[in-house]
């Protein structure tokens, strides 16, 4: 399933609309999305390793701004020695003697500013951030095996009753969530990530 066939059997469930307007498509977008950036969340461990993205930056007056992409640091190490930098508080270190310092950056925002005796380029490795799914978007642009894109319209129904209360009745959202949970497990087991064990075992039961 591509981005808007998953968006558009939303909300056939959420809606019982088979022909629905700009903005309702829009609202299910980003019901769909809050479901996708919930998944991958969960996906990161084994995501990490293909998403990781290593640049080199030059480093002026001891501070370097982080690629606008940038979503969290992996490892920051100078690009001519190998030394790598550690991250800390700015309060622990103005707390910390000159000599224990050096080696160290904190952050300001996109900002990374060396303590103590800065290099001059150094190499920063960062996970990404994950872009937004958008209609036009294919199925090679969901970070998440074909087989369980279906799986992410529980998601989305779960996200509709959380933006829109009084959407689903409580047993409907029950159902949602739990078919979430199941299909979101059933993710991460193909996806070789440890499963997280809860009370419900069924099987799911893909739409």
């Amino acid at each position: 399933m591509n981005v808007s066939q998953i968006r558009d059997r939303i909300i056939q469930i959420s809606h019982n609309e088979d022909a629905p307007d700009t903005a309702l498509k829009s609202k299910a977008l980003d019901w769909l999305n809050s479901a996708y950036h919930e998944l991958i969340d969960e996906l990161m461990p084994l995501l990490e390793r293909q998403l990781k993205t290593t640049v080199a930056q030059t480093v002026t007056a001891g501070q370097t701004i982080l690629p606008a992409d940038a979503y969290r640091l992996v490892l920051v190490r100078d690009a001519s020695t190998g030394k790598v930098y550690k991250e800390q508080s700015f309060t622990r270190i103005k707390a910390e003697e000159n000599s224990a310092i050096d080696g160290t950056f904190w952050l300001e925002g996109q900002t990374l500013i060396f303590a103590g005796t800065a290099p001059e380029t150094v190499e920063v490795t960062y996970l990404p951030t994950v872009p937004e799914l958008g209609e036009e978007d294919t199925e090679e642009d969901i970070m998440v095996p074909q087989q369980f894109h279906s799986a992410l319209v529980w998601g989305g129904l779960v996200w509709s009753a959380i933006y829109e209360r009084g959407l689903s009745t409580q047993s409907e959202l029950a159902l949602f969530q739990q078919k979430w949970e199941e299909a979101k497990q059933r993710v991460r087991q193909s996806m070789g990530i440890r499963p997280t064990y809860s009370r419900s075992t069924r099987h799911v039961d893909y739409l």
